[in-house]
Protein backbone atom coordinates (compact mmCIF):
# COMPACT_ATOMS: atom_id res chain seq x y z
CA UNK A 1 0.00 0.00 0.00
CA UNK A 2 2.91 2.37 0.77
CA UNK A 3 4.20 1.53 -2.50
CA UNK A 4 1.40 2.17 -4.69
CA UNK A 5 0.69 5.26 -2.48
CA UNK A 6 4.29 6.36 -3.51
CA UNK A 7 3.66 5.99 -7.27
CA UNK A 8 0.23 7.44 -6.79
CA UNK A 9 1.76 10.54 -5.59
CA UNK A 10 4.54 10.49 -8.40
CA UNK A 11 1.55 10.57 -11.01
CA UNK A 12 0.15 13.00 -9.62
CA UNK A 13 3.47 15.38 -8.83
CA UNK A 14 4.10 14.37 -12.88
CA UNK A 15 0.58 15.59 -13.42
CA UNK A 16 0.95 18.67 -12.00
CA UNK A 17 4.22 19.00 -13.72
CA UNK A 18 2.47 18.09 -16.67
CA UNK A 19 -0.42 20.74 -16.51
CA UNK A 20 2.10 23.64 -15.33
CA UNK A 21 3.91 22.75 -18.07
CA UNK A 22 1.05 23.21 -20.48
CA UNK A 23 0.00 26.31 -18.70
CA UNK A 24 3.50 27.94 -18.91
CA UNK A 25 3.66 26.90 -22.95
CA UNK A 26 0.06 28.60 -23.68
CA UNK A 27 1.13 31.72 -21.83
CA UNK A 28 4.29 32.00 -23.72
CA UNK A 29 2.34 30.95 -27.09
CA UNK A 30 -0.38 33.68 -26.51
CA UNK A 31 2.72 35.92 -25.82
CA UNK A 32 4.43 34.77 -28.92
CA UNK A 33 1.85 35.90 -30.91
CA UNK A 34 0.83 38.87 -29.45
CA UNK A 35 4.39 40.06 -30.17
CA UNK A 36 3.86 38.39 -33.45
CA UNK A 37 0.91 40.51 -33.74
CA UNK A 38 2.54 43.87 -32.60
CA UNK A 39 6.15 43.13 -35.12
CA UNK A 40 3.57 42.88 -37.95
CA UNK A 41 1.47 46.00 -37.15
CA UNK A 42 4.94 47.50 -36.63
CA UNK A 43 6.18 46.50 -40.02
CA UNK A 44 2.71 47.20 -41.21
CA UNK A 45 3.28 51.30 -40.30
CA UNK A 46 6.96 51.01 -41.00
CA UNK A 47 6.39 50.06 -44.52
CA UNK A 48 3.23 52.00 -44.69
CA UNK A 49 5.40 54.97 -43.85
CA UNK A 50 8.54 54.54 -45.86
CA UNK A 51 5.97 54.21 -48.96
CA UNK A 52 4.47 57.23 -47.91
CA UNK A 53 7.44 58.84 -47.37
CA UNK A 54 8.59 57.72 -50.91
CA UNK A 55 5.11 58.73 -52.50
CA UNK A 56 4.58 61.72 -50.74
CA UNK A 57 8.36 62.87 -51.44
CA UNK A 58 8.29 66.77 -52.98
CA UNK A 59 4.59 66.89 -53.15
CA UNK A 60 2.77 69.90 -50.91
CA UNK A 61 3.56 69.92 -47.23
CA UNK A 62 0.66 68.99 -45.00
CA UNK A 63 -0.07 66.60 -41.95
CA UNK A 64 1.40 64.10 -39.97
CA UNK A 65 -2.05 62.19 -39.97
CA UNK A 66 -1.74 62.12 -43.96
CA UNK A 67 0.80 58.80 -42.95
CA UNK A 68 -1.68 57.02 -40.94
CA UNK A 69 -2.83 53.77 -43.15
CA UNK A 70 -6.22 53.53 -45.08
CA UNK A 71 -7.37 56.12 -43.91
CA UNK A 72 -5.14 59.58 -43.63
CA UNK A 73 -6.14 62.78 -42.24
CA UNK A 74 -10.00 61.96 -43.20
CA UNK A 75 -11.10 61.62 -39.27
CA UNK A 76 -9.65 64.98 -37.93
CA UNK A 77 -12.14 66.64 -40.57
CA UNK A 78 -14.91 68.30 -39.12
CA UNK A 79 -17.56 66.68 -41.05
CA UNK A 80 -20.25 69.00 -40.30
CA UNK A 81 -18.07 72.03 -41.54
CA UNK A 82 -15.35 70.51 -43.50
CA UNK A 83 -14.47 73.89 -45.04
CA UNK A 84 -13.95 75.06 -41.45
CA UNK A 85 -11.03 72.78 -41.09
CA UNK A 86 -9.38 72.93 -44.58
CA UNK A 87 -9.40 76.67 -44.02
CA UNK A 88 -7.61 75.96 -40.03
CA UNK A 89 -4.86 73.85 -42.33
CA UNK A 90 -4.35 76.65 -45.60
CA UNK A 91 -3.75 78.93 -42.85
CA UNK A 92 -0.91 76.67 -41.24
CA UNK A 93 0.67 75.23 -44.22
CA UNK A 94 0.05 78.18 -47.13
CA UNK A 95 -1.72 78.19 -50.14
CA UNK A 96 -0.99 74.79 -51.47
CA UNK A 97 -0.90 71.67 -49.51
CA UNK A 98 -1.69 67.92 -49.36
CA UNK A 99 -4.19 65.71 -47.30
CA UNK A 100 -4.25 61.71 -47.67
CA UNK A 101 -8.04 61.40 -47.33
CA UNK A 102 -8.43 57.77 -47.25
CA UNK A 103 -7.82 56.10 -50.58
CA UNK A 104 -8.09 59.76 -52.33
CA UNK A 105 -4.60 62.28 -52.18
CA UNK A 106 -5.67 65.51 -52.53
CA UNK A 107 -4.26 68.87 -53.15
CA UNK A 108 -5.59 71.67 -51.74
CA UNK A 109 -5.28 75.39 -53.54
CA UNK A 110 -6.10 78.45 -51.05
CA UNK A 111 -4.81 80.95 -53.39
CA UNK A 112 -6.57 82.99 -56.10
CA UNK A 113 -3.49 83.18 -58.36
CA UNK A 114 -2.50 79.42 -58.04
CA UNK A 115 -5.92 78.77 -58.61
CA UNK A 116 -5.78 80.29 -62.03
CA UNK A 117 -2.59 78.47 -62.75
CA UNK A 118 -3.75 75.04 -61.65
CA UNK A 119 -7.32 75.57 -63.46
CA UNK A 120 -6.04 76.92 -67.07
CA UNK A 121 -3.37 73.80 -67.80
CA UNK A 122 -4.91 70.92 -69.32
CA UNK A 123 -3.56 68.31 -66.78
CA UNK A 124 -6.36 69.35 -64.37
CA UNK A 125 -9.06 69.49 -66.67
CA UNK A 126 -10.02 65.89 -65.26
CA UNK A 127 -13.16 65.49 -62.85
CA UNK A 128 -12.18 64.70 -59.07
CA UNK A 129 -11.83 60.79 -58.30
CA UNK A 130 -14.83 60.76 -56.13
CA UNK A 131 -16.12 57.12 -56.82
CA UNK A 132 -19.77 57.42 -55.34
CA UNK A 133 -20.33 61.10 -56.05
CA UNK A 134 -19.46 60.48 -59.92
CA UNK A 135 -20.54 57.04 -59.98
CA UNK A 136 -24.27 58.05 -59.41
CA UNK A 137 -23.81 59.81 -62.16
CA UNK A 138 -22.48 57.24 -64.72
CA UNK A 139 -19.97 59.93 -66.55
CA UNK A 140 -22.64 61.75 -68.25
CA UNK A 141 -24.23 65.52 -67.76
CA UNK A 142 -22.17 68.53 -67.60
CA UNK A 143 -20.02 68.44 -63.73
CA UNK A 144 -19.14 64.85 -64.04
CA UNK A 145 -17.54 64.32 -67.51
CA UNK A 146 -14.34 64.76 -68.71
CA UNK A 147 -12.60 64.36 -71.84
CA UNK A 148 -13.93 64.93 -75.45
CA UNK A 149 -17.30 64.64 -74.49
CA UNK A 150 -17.13 67.57 -71.93
CA UNK A 151 -15.54 69.69 -74.18
CA UNK A 152 -18.34 69.22 -76.82
CA UNK A 153 -20.94 69.75 -74.24
CA UNK A 154 -19.48 72.90 -72.52
CA UNK A 155 -19.50 74.23 -75.56
CA UNK A 156 -22.85 73.73 -76.68
CA UNK A 157 -23.83 74.99 -73.11
CA UNK A 158 -21.79 77.84 -73.94
CA UNK A 159 -23.73 78.71 -77.21
CA UNK A 160 -26.99 77.67 -76.46
CA UNK A 161 -27.04 80.42 -72.95
CA UNK A 162 -25.68 83.16 -75.65
CA UNK A 163 -28.08 82.47 -78.32
CA UNK A 164 -31.06 82.97 -75.08
CA UNK A 165 -29.56 85.60 -73.91
CA UNK A 166 -26.73 85.46 -71.68
CA UNK A 167 -25.12 88.39 -73.65
CA UNK A 168 -24.16 92.12 -72.44
CA UNK A 169 -26.59 93.65 -74.95
CA UNK A 170 -29.26 93.67 -77.88
CA UNK A 171 -32.81 91.59 -78.28
CA UNK A 172 -32.10 87.70 -77.13
CA UNK A 173 -31.13 89.41 -73.56
CA UNK A 174 -33.98 91.34 -73.09
CA UNK A 175 -35.52 88.32 -73.52
CA UNK A 176 -34.35 86.87 -71.10
CA UNK A 177 -34.25 89.43 -68.96
CA UNK A 178 -37.87 89.49 -69.37
CA UNK A 179 -37.98 85.29 -68.28
CA UNK A 180 -36.00 86.28 -65.45
CA UNK A 181 -38.13 89.53 -64.22
CA UNK A 182 -41.68 87.00 -64.70
CA UNK A 183 -39.85 84.85 -61.83
CA UNK A 184 -38.53 87.93 -59.74
CA UNK A 185 -42.47 89.78 -60.01
CA UNK A 186 -43.90 86.60 -58.53
CA UNK A 187 -42.09 86.55 -55.81
CA UNK A 188 -42.34 90.34 -54.76
CA UNK A 189 -46.47 89.49 -55.12
CA UNK A 190 -45.89 86.43 -52.79
CA UNK A 191 -43.98 89.00 -50.59
CA UNK A 192 -46.70 91.46 -50.95
CA UNK A 193 -49.33 89.76 -49.76
CA UNK A 194 -47.52 88.74 -46.48
CA UNK A 195 -46.95 92.21 -45.65
CA UNK A 196 -45.48 92.92 -41.86
CA UNK A 197 -45.79 89.29 -40.78
CA UNK A 198 -42.55 87.32 -40.20
CA UNK A 199 -41.63 84.74 -42.82
CA UNK A 200 -39.44 82.72 -43.80
CA UNK A 201 -38.01 83.56 -47.21
CA UNK A 202 -36.62 80.03 -48.26
CA UNK A 203 -39.81 78.64 -50.28
CA UNK A 204 -40.79 81.72 -52.02
CA UNK A 205 -36.94 82.19 -53.40
CA UNK A 206 -37.34 78.40 -54.55
CA UNK A 207 -40.00 78.67 -56.55
CA UNK A 208 -39.43 81.50 -58.29
CA UNK A 209 -35.77 80.79 -58.71
CA UNK A 210 -36.79 77.51 -59.95
CA UNK A 211 -39.21 78.75 -62.32
CA UNK A 212 -36.54 80.63 -64.00
CA UNK A 213 -34.55 78.46 -64.20
CA UNK A 214 -37.56 75.64 -65.91
CA UNK A 215 -38.07 78.21 -68.17
CA UNK A 216 -34.73 78.59 -69.39
CA UNK A 217 -33.46 74.92 -69.46
CA UNK A 218 -37.00 73.01 -70.50
CA UNK A 219 -39.13 75.93 -71.49
CA UNK A 220 -41.82 75.19 -69.05
CA UNK A 221 -42.86 76.71 -65.56
CA UNK A 222 -44.61 75.36 -62.87
CA UNK A 223 -47.62 76.55 -60.57
CA UNK A 224 -46.00 76.06 -56.94
CA UNK A 225 -49.03 74.33 -55.60
CA UNK A 226 -48.14 71.55 -58.28
CA UNK A 227 -47.63 68.03 -56.79
CA UNK A 228 -44.62 67.63 -59.64
CA UNK A 229 -42.86 70.24 -58.70
CA UNK A 230 -43.33 70.59 -55.09
CA UNK A 231 -41.81 66.71 -55.67
CA UNK A 232 -39.10 68.09 -57.83
CA UNK A 233 -37.92 70.69 -55.47
CA UNK A 234 -37.68 67.79 -52.56
CA UNK A 235 -35.43 65.32 -54.20
CA UNK A 236 -32.99 68.56 -55.31
CA UNK A 237 -33.06 69.95 -51.52
CA UNK A 238 -32.51 66.21 -50.07
CA UNK A 239 -29.82 65.30 -52.63
CA UNK A 240 -27.72 68.24 -52.21
CA UNK A 241 -27.68 67.72 -48.72
CA UNK A 242 -26.74 64.09 -49.54
CA UNK A 243 -24.32 64.41 -52.36
CA UNK A 244 -21.06 65.90 -51.18
CA UNK A 245 -17.29 66.17 -51.39
CA UNK A 246 -17.05 65.33 -48.06
CA UNK A 247 -18.69 62.17 -48.31
CA UNK A 248 -17.09 59.72 -46.32
CA UNK A 249 -17.84 56.75 -49.06
CA UNK A 250 -15.74 58.75 -51.54
CA UNK A 251 -13.31 58.66 -49.70
CA UNK A 252 -13.25 55.06 -48.27
CA UNK A 253 -15.58 52.97 -50.67
CA UNK A 254 -16.53 50.21 -48.00
CA UNK A 255 -18.56 52.72 -46.04
CA UNK A 256 -21.30 52.78 -48.90
CA UNK A 257 -22.45 49.28 -47.77
CA UNK A 258 -22.99 50.49 -44.23
CA UNK A 259 -26.56 50.57 -43.67
CA UNK A 260 -26.78 54.50 -43.19
CA UNK A 261 -24.71 55.18 -46.56
CA UNK A 262 -27.02 52.31 -48.35
CA UNK A 263 -30.08 54.30 -47.70
CA UNK A 264 -28.78 57.21 -49.11
CA UNK A 265 -27.41 56.02 -51.81
CA UNK A 266 -30.78 53.94 -52.46
CA UNK A 267 -32.81 57.60 -51.69
CA UNK A 268 -30.20 59.01 -54.70
CA UNK A 269 -30.59 56.82 -57.19
CA UNK A 270 -34.46 56.11 -56.87
CA UNK A 271 -34.78 60.27 -56.66
CA UNK A 272 -32.43 60.12 -60.18
CA UNK A 273 -34.94 57.45 -62.10
CA UNK A 274 -38.13 59.75 -60.86
CA UNK A 275 -36.68 62.65 -62.03
CA UNK A 276 -35.54 61.25 -65.35
CA UNK A 277 -39.52 60.12 -65.82
CA UNK A 278 -40.41 63.36 -65.28
CA UNK A 279 -37.56 64.61 -67.60
CA UNK A 280 -38.58 62.13 -70.37
CA UNK A 281 -42.66 63.73 -70.52
CA UNK A 282 -41.30 66.84 -70.56
CA UNK A 283 -38.87 66.48 -73.43
CA UNK A 284 -41.43 63.76 -75.15
CA UNK A 285 -43.96 66.76 -75.46
CA UNK A 286 -41.10 69.18 -76.55
CA UNK A 287 -40.08 66.49 -79.66
CA UNK A 288 -43.69 66.53 -80.58
CA UNK A 289 -43.92 70.52 -81.24
CA UNK A 290 -40.33 71.29 -81.70
CA UNK A 291 -40.72 72.81 -84.98
CA UNK A 292 -43.61 74.81 -84.09
CA UNK A 293 -44.33 78.02 -81.42
CA UNK A 294 -45.58 75.71 -78.85
CA UNK A 295 -42.11 74.72 -78.43
CA UNK A 296 -40.59 77.55 -76.07
CA UNK A 297 -36.78 77.83 -76.92
CA UNK A 298 -34.90 76.17 -73.64
CA UNK A 299 -31.73 74.51 -73.28
CA UNK A 300 -33.87 71.09 -73.78
CA UNK A 301 -34.84 72.46 -77.30
CA UNK A 302 -31.45 73.83 -78.59
CA UNK A 303 -30.25 70.23 -77.36
CA UNK A 304 -33.00 68.48 -79.58
CA UNK A 305 -32.17 70.33 -82.95
CA UNK A 306 -28.52 70.12 -82.72
CA UNK A 307 -29.12 66.00 -82.34
CA UNK A 308 -31.13 66.35 -85.29
CA UNK A 309 -28.65 67.68 -87.05
CA UNK A 310 -25.91 66.07 -86.01
CA UNK A 311 -28.01 63.04 -86.98
CA UNK A 312 -28.63 64.52 -90.41
CA UNK A 313 -24.64 64.60 -90.72
CA UNK A 314 -23.89 61.67 -89.71
CA UNK A 315 -20.72 63.32 -88.33
CA UNK A 316 -19.98 60.59 -85.24
CA UNK A 317 -20.87 63.57 -82.70
CA UNK A 318 -24.50 62.47 -82.44
CA UNK A 319 -23.76 59.49 -79.84
CA UNK A 320 -23.16 62.90 -77.16
CA UNK A 321 -26.53 63.60 -78.09
CA UNK A 322 -28.06 60.34 -76.28
CA UNK A 323 -30.91 60.22 -74.39
CA UNK A 324 -29.37 59.39 -71.15
CA UNK A 325 -26.42 62.26 -71.37
CA UNK A 326 -29.69 64.85 -72.01
CA UNK A 327 -31.52 63.98 -68.98
CA UNK A 328 -28.73 64.27 -66.81
CA UNK A 329 -27.20 67.42 -68.50
CA UNK A 330 -30.95 68.85 -68.01
CA UNK A 331 -30.60 67.92 -64.02
CA UNK A 332 -27.17 69.50 -63.75
CA UNK A 333 -28.72 72.65 -65.74
CA UNK A 334 -31.01 72.96 -63.29
CA UNK A 335 -29.47 71.95 -60.17
CA UNK A 336 -26.78 73.95 -60.09
CA UNK A 337 -28.69 77.36 -61.71
CA UNK A 338 -31.64 76.63 -58.46
CA UNK A 339 -29.41 75.54 -55.18
CA UNK A 340 -26.28 78.19 -55.76
CA UNK A 341 -28.50 81.20 -57.10
CA UNK A 342 -31.43 80.56 -54.27
CA UNK A 343 -28.78 79.64 -51.47
CA UNK A 344 -27.14 83.67 -52.48
CA UNK A 345 -29.95 85.31 -52.20
CA UNK A 346 -31.28 83.84 -48.96
CA UNK A 347 -28.12 85.08 -47.48
CA UNK A 348 -28.14 87.99 -49.15
CA UNK A 349 -31.61 89.02 -47.32
CA UNK A 350 -30.53 87.38 -44.10
CA UNK A 351 -27.05 89.62 -43.82
CA UNK A 352 -29.10 92.53 -45.40
CA UNK A 353 -31.60 92.38 -43.08
CA UNK A 354 -29.04 92.35 -40.29
CA UNK A 355 -27.05 95.25 -41.57
CA UNK A 356 -30.51 98.19 -42.11
CA UNK A 357 -27.66 101.07 -42.37
CA UNK A 358 -26.56 99.02 -45.41
CA UNK A 359 -29.87 98.34 -46.44
CA UNK A 360 -30.95 102.17 -46.37
CA UNK A 361 -27.87 103.05 -48.32
CA UNK A 362 -28.68 100.72 -51.34
CA UNK A 363 -32.14 102.69 -51.62
CA UNK A 364 -30.10 106.36 -51.04
CA UNK A 365 -28.30 105.00 -54.04
CA UNK A 366 -32.23 104.18 -56.09
CA UNK A 367 -33.30 107.44 -55.30
CA UNK A 368 -29.81 109.39 -56.41
CA UNK A 369 -30.81 107.83 -60.13
CA UNK A 370 -34.31 108.40 -59.80
CA UNK A 371 -36.75 105.85 -58.45
CA UNK A 372 -38.34 103.47 -61.15
CA UNK A 373 -41.34 101.14 -60.89
CA UNK A 374 -39.02 97.77 -61.33
CA UNK A 375 -35.41 97.86 -62.00
CA UNK A 376 -34.09 96.18 -65.49
CA UNK A 377 -30.40 95.48 -66.24
CA UNK A 378 -29.47 98.90 -67.52
CA UNK A 379 -30.45 100.89 -64.37
CA UNK A 380 -28.83 98.23 -62.33
CA UNK A 381 -25.71 98.84 -64.14
CA UNK A 382 -25.48 102.56 -62.48
CA UNK A 383 -26.35 101.06 -59.19
CA UNK A 384 -22.34 100.58 -58.10
CA UNK A 385 -23.45 100.29 -53.74
CA UNK A 386 -25.91 97.53 -54.51
CA UNK A 387 -23.54 95.37 -56.56
CA UNK A 388 -20.87 95.57 -53.98
CA UNK A 389 -23.86 94.65 -51.53
CA UNK A 390 -24.12 91.32 -53.40
CA UNK A 391 -20.60 90.34 -54.09
CA UNK A 392 -19.94 91.11 -50.43
CA UNK A 393 -22.46 88.66 -49.76
CA UNK A 394 -20.77 86.27 -52.08
CA UNK A 395 -17.34 86.40 -50.55
CA UNK A 396 -18.04 86.38 -46.73
CA UNK A 397 -20.99 83.50 -47.68
CA UNK A 398 -19.15 81.69 -50.28
CA UNK A 399 -22.14 79.34 -51.43
CA UNK A 400 -19.64 76.59 -53.08
CA UNK A 401 -16.96 76.92 -50.42
CA UNK A 402 -14.52 74.01 -51.57
CA UNK A 403 -15.23 74.82 -55.06
CA UNK A 404 -15.69 72.25 -57.75
CA UNK A 405 -13.17 69.59 -57.29
CA UNK A 406 -10.34 69.01 -60.67
CA UNK A 407 -8.19 66.08 -61.39
CA UNK A 408 -5.34 64.95 -63.48
CA UNK A 409 -6.44 61.51 -64.16
CA UNK A 410 -4.14 61.20 -67.05
CA UNK A 411 -0.60 62.25 -66.24
CA UNK A 412 1.61 62.83 -63.64
CA UNK A 413 3.05 66.40 -63.18
CA UNK A 414 4.09 69.58 -60.91
CA UNK A 415 2.41 72.58 -59.16
CA UNK A 416 4.39 75.52 -57.42
CA UNK A 417 7.14 73.09 -57.99
CA UNK A 418 5.79 70.14 -56.02
CA UNK A 419 5.24 67.07 -57.83
CA UNK A 420 1.48 66.17 -58.10
CA UNK A 421 0.87 62.48 -59.01
CA UNK A 422 -2.05 61.05 -61.22
CA UNK A 423 -5.25 61.14 -60.25
CA UNK A 424 -5.02 63.40 -57.28
CA UNK A 425 -7.76 65.59 -56.43
CA UNK A 426 -7.20 68.79 -56.89
CA UNK A 427 -9.86 70.92 -54.42
CA UNK A 428 -10.20 74.93 -54.72
CA UNK A 429 -10.68 76.46 -51.42
CA UNK A 430 -12.30 79.36 -52.12
CA UNK A 431 -14.12 79.96 -49.12
CA UNK A 432 -10.11 80.18 -47.45
CA UNK A 433 -9.49 83.08 -50.42
CA UNK A 434 -12.37 84.80 -49.63
CA UNK A 435 -11.48 85.27 -45.92
CA UNK A 436 -7.86 85.48 -46.12
CA UNK A 437 -6.94 87.86 -43.33
CA UNK A 438 -3.96 89.20 -45.22
CA UNK A 439 -5.98 89.55 -47.97
CA UNK A 440 -9.10 91.41 -46.65
CA UNK A 441 -9.08 93.77 -43.53
CA UNK A 442 -11.67 92.10 -40.73
CA UNK A 443 -12.74 89.47 -43.36
CA UNK A 444 -15.49 88.47 -41.24
CA UNK A 445 -17.33 91.53 -40.79
CA UNK A 446 -19.78 92.39 -43.61
CA UNK A 447 -18.48 95.56 -45.42
CA UNK A 448 -19.64 96.31 -49.19
CA UNK A 449 -17.33 99.17 -49.44
CA UNK A 450 -14.19 96.90 -49.99
CA UNK A 451 -15.94 96.15 -53.85
CA UNK A 452 -15.90 100.21 -54.15
CA UNK A 453 -13.12 101.96 -55.28
CA UNK A 454 -11.77 105.48 -54.91
CA UNK A 455 -14.71 107.13 -56.99
CA UNK A 456 -17.28 105.47 -55.50
CA UNK A 457 -17.26 103.13 -59.04
CA UNK A 458 -17.92 98.74 -57.98
CA UNK A 459 -14.84 96.63 -59.13
CA UNK A 460 -14.20 93.06 -58.25
CA UNK A 461 -10.46 92.49 -56.89
CA UNK A 462 -8.26 89.36 -58.42
CA UNK A 463 -8.74 87.34 -54.93
CA UNK A 464 -12.61 87.50 -55.29
CA UNK A 465 -13.51 84.06 -57.63
CA UNK A 466 -17.44 83.19 -56.50
CA UNK A 467 -17.87 81.40 -59.84
CA UNK A 468 -14.57 79.95 -59.63
CA UNK A 469 -11.96 80.00 -62.25
CA UNK A 470 -10.25 78.58 -65.36
CA UNK A 471 -11.69 76.27 -67.94
CA UNK A 472 -14.25 74.45 -65.78
CA UNK A 473 -15.18 77.89 -63.77
CA UNK A 474 -19.29 78.32 -63.60
CA UNK A 475 -20.86 78.18 -67.46
CA UNK A 476 -23.54 80.26 -66.44
CA UNK A 477 -21.82 83.03 -64.33
CA UNK A 478 -23.20 86.21 -66.66
CA UNK A 479 -26.59 84.42 -66.15
CA UNK A 480 -26.42 84.44 -62.34
CA UNK A 481 -25.41 87.61 -62.49
CA UNK A 482 -28.31 88.98 -64.24
CA UNK A 483 -30.69 87.02 -61.83
CA UNK A 484 -28.84 88.11 -58.38
CA UNK A 485 -28.75 92.08 -59.32
CA UNK A 486 -32.44 92.24 -60.76
CA UNK A 487 -33.86 90.15 -57.78
CA UNK A 488 -31.62 92.14 -55.26
CA UNK A 489 -32.62 95.89 -57.37
CA UNK A 490 -36.42 95.42 -56.84
CA UNK A 491 -37.10 93.80 -53.77
CA UNK A 492 -35.04 96.08 -51.77
CA UNK A 493 -36.73 99.10 -54.22
CA UNK A 494 -40.62 97.44 -53.48
CA UNK A 495 -39.65 96.45 -49.39
CA UNK A 496 -37.83 97.39 -46.48
CA UNK A 497 -36.02 93.88 -44.98
CA UNK A 498 -35.81 93.45 -41.16
CA UNK A 499 -35.22 90.41 -39.23
CA UNK A 500 -37.70 88.37 -37.39
CA UNK A 501 -38.18 87.57 -33.54
CA UNK A 502 -35.46 84.72 -33.71
CA UNK A 503 -32.65 86.68 -35.26
CA UNK A 504 -30.49 85.91 -31.68
CA UNK A 505 -30.76 81.89 -32.78
CA UNK A 506 -29.55 82.58 -36.45
CA UNK A 507 -26.48 80.28 -36.69
CA UNK A 508 -24.40 82.86 -38.99
CA UNK A 509 -22.06 79.72 -39.88
CA UNK A 510 -24.56 78.11 -42.56
CA UNK A 511 -25.30 74.65 -43.00
CA UNK A 512 -22.27 72.49 -44.91
CA UNK A 513 -23.57 70.02 -48.18
CA UNK A 514 -22.75 70.26 -51.69
CA UNK A 515 -23.27 73.91 -50.83
CA UNK A 516 -23.15 76.19 -48.27
CA UNK A 517 -27.01 76.88 -46.93
CA UNK A 518 -28.00 79.48 -44.36
CA UNK A 519 -30.39 78.37 -41.20
CA UNK A 520 -34.16 78.98 -41.31
CA UNK A 521 -34.55 82.87 -40.46
CA UNK A 522 -37.67 84.52 -40.30
CA UNK A 523 -38.07 88.17 -41.89
CA UNK A 524 -40.53 90.87 -42.08
CA UNK A 525 -41.18 92.72 -45.58
CA UNK A 526 -42.46 96.07 -44.87
CA UNK A 527 -43.52 97.65 -48.03
CA UNK A 528 -42.02 100.78 -49.23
Amino acid sequence: DRHQNILRFHRLCELDVNRSLKVLILKNLRRVKLWLFLIFILTLLAYNFENSRRRFKNTPPGPWANYIPFIGYLPFLNPQKPEQSLTKLAEKYGKIFSLQMGSIFTVVLSDATLMREAFKRDEFLGRAPLRVTHGIFHGYGLICIEGALWKDQRSLVQKWLRDLGMVKFGLKRELMQQRIMNGINNCISEFKSLHLNEVNPASVIMNAIGNIANDVVFGVTFDKNDETWKYLLHLQEEGVKLVGVNSGANFLPFLRFLPDNKKNMKFLLSGIEATHKIYDGIVDECEKTLNTSECRDSILRRFLLEKRDREERNDGLANNCSRKQLNYLLADMFGAALDTTSHTLRWYLLLIALNLDVQEKVYQEMKNHGLKEEYLLDDVAQLHYLKATIAETQRLKTVAPCGIPHGNPYTDTTLEGYYIPKNTMILPLICAVHLDKTMWENPEIYNPNRFIDSNDIFFTPSNFIPFQTGKRMCVGEELAKMVLQLFCANVLLNFRIRPGQDAATWDLSGISGLTLSPPDFQLIFEKR
